[in-house]
């Protein structure tokens, strides 16, 4: 998140909010903050959250392939955000995970769903044609 860093502000001064790529400004924020007769910030704290998809980060106009930090679940909830590969062109989201490999599981009569397995992820470099989904 900038705001022409560095720079001292006086009243009645502004700062205008700006977050880092592929990131935005939460609903409850300030984009633009004044400098107050009492040296305090006009408004609410800036704060940065990352979209929810792929597909929300080009309904906002990116077009730009490449790495990207989203959050599905949304800042209040469950998993923390995490990298994905977006190719936009090809509409496409890609995961990579160190879980890849087929794995033997025991034939054991279980309850369903209790089966888990721990993934590390982490964004792929690039597309594969063999197991594309929507982005």
């Amino acid at each position: 998140m900038t705001c022409n860093s560095g720079q001292e502000f006086r009243y009645p001064e502004a700062c205008n909010f700006v977050c880092n790529r592929g990131y935005k400004l939460t609903h409850t924020t300030s984009r633009v903050r004044h400098c107050q007769t009492d040296a305090t910030w006009s408004g609410n704290d800036a704060e940065c959250i990352a979209y929810a998809s792929c597909a929300a980060l080009k309904d906002v106009g990116y077009t730009t392939s490449g790495s990207y930090v989203i959050d599905p679940d949304g800042p209040d909830f469950g998993a923390e955000p995490f990298s994905v590969y977006c190719d936009f062109p090809r509409g496409t989201t890609v995961i990579s995970h160190d879980s890849e490999s087929r794995t033997s599981v025991s034939p054991r009569c279980n309850p369903a769903g209790c089966y888990k397995r721990n993934r590390v992820l982490w964004p792929a470099t690039g597309a594969d044609g063999s197991c594309d989904g929507p982005v």
